[in-house]
């Protein structure tokens, strides 16, 4: 099985729009595990752009790298993510392969300092349940 760290960030309607995603994602891959949610300034976006939640969150597919990209882009066309409202610098939903068998795929968004911090706990947790 092949183990994947994803992001999901908003600053529209962002709870509404996590939920819905984790949903859809929970829903198809039963695996997943969503560490904490958390508030965060906006990086690289033009200012006045309304602040992310951010979350990360861990599962083993059997799918490739490619199949689960494929996924993720449907589902945040699904939410409503638009090229228009990306240029507005209003995200409904991004949800990131970050990470594929401990290959790095998104460099800039993973070593992100929220990011960073949010997948430090999360890898903390599964860690822990495994002890378990």
């Amino acid at each position: 099985m092949n183990h994947c760290l994803l992001s999901l960030g908003s600053n529209d309607a962002p709870e509404a729009s996590l939920e819905q995603a984790r949903t859809l994602l929970t829903h198809r891959f039963p695996s997943l595990r969503w560490g904490a949610a958390k508030q965060t300034e906006p990086i690289g976006m033009p200012p006045g752009t309304p602040w992310f939640v951010n979350q990360v969150g861990a599962l083993y597919t059997s799918l490739s790298s490619i199949e689960v990209r494929l996924i993720l882009k449907e589902m945040e066309k699904l939410i409503g993510q638009t090229p228009e409202g990306k240029a507005k610098g209003l995200i409904r939903i991004d949800i990131d392969l970050l990470c594929y068998n401990g290959t790095v795929l998104k460099e800039k968004e993973y070593n992100y300092p929220c990011i960073r911090s949010l997948i430090n706990e999360l890898l903390e947790e599964e860690k822990a349940s495994d002890r378990s």
